[in-house]
């Protein structure tokens, strides 16, 4: 009985579709553009900062670090007057319990950089 239990319970968690982690993973490399990073988003794609992103965009889940497109039907929160899109419906109650806790782990913008003024002739 505990075999078919746990291979239900097996079944389950594997068509949730969601690939959420137990601990938050900050994105990594570029946060300015947010590429590089690993998911299901090629690395070349132009992926937007959580809390910036709007439907079309492509954007990295606070909860679970995948990356996906967002969607009309993509689970949503609302803090501090920005929205956050999630991955998984899981990820977007995860977020809403705590979102202090995953707001941390995201990292902050890389600093806008002025071009040096060109060379006069």
């Amino acid at each position: 009985m505990k075999k078919i239990a746990f291979l239900i319970l097996f079944v389950v968690a594997g068509v949730s579709g969601c690939k959420s982690k137990s601990d938050v993973k900050a994105p990594q490399g570029d946060t300015a553009s947010m590429t590089g990073m690993s998911g299901t988003t090629p690395a070349s794609a132009n992926l937007v900062m959580p809390g910036d992103a709007v439907v079309g965009d492509t954007t990295t889940c606070l909860a679970s670090g995948e990356t996906f497109v967002v969607t009309a039907e993509s689970p949503k929160a609302t803090h501090e007057g920005k929205t956050y899109y999630f991955c998984c419906p899981g990820c977007e109650k995860k977020f809403s319990a705590d979102p202090a806790t995953y707001l941390a782990k995201m990292p902050a913008p890389a600093p806008m950089v002025e071009p040096a003024p060109a060379p006069a002739p």
